[in-house]
């Protein structure tokens, strides 16, 4: 793998980047961006990287990152930061 900053380069949707933003509707192509991302070295820094930089409600995130769509990145910031809070 490259270095941290690179982690782009070893993204297994590295080729297929279409598939990763699927209408709403379209529940196949959502799978299939999924499938990719389950067998993507990179996936735990993409997911990261999706909820270190995306800001605000799911209508103004995009695709599929991590193996998240945007509903579920909103959860999860959500979950996470109240662990945070928590702790």
């Amino acid at each position: 793998m490259t270095n941290t900053s690179n982690w782009r380069d070893d993204a297994a949707c590295l080729n297929h980047t279409a598939v990763f933003f699927p209408r709403k509707d379209n529940e196949a192509d959502t799978a299939t961006a999924k499938k990719i991302c389950g067998i993507c070295p990179v996936r735990t820094i993409c997911l990261d990287d999706a909820l270190a930089t995306e800001v605000g409600a799911e209508e103004s995130r995009a695709g599929i990152r991590g193996g998240k769509t945007p509903k579920q990145r909103v959860n999860l910031a959500r979950r996470r930061r109240k662990a945070r809070a928590a702790a």
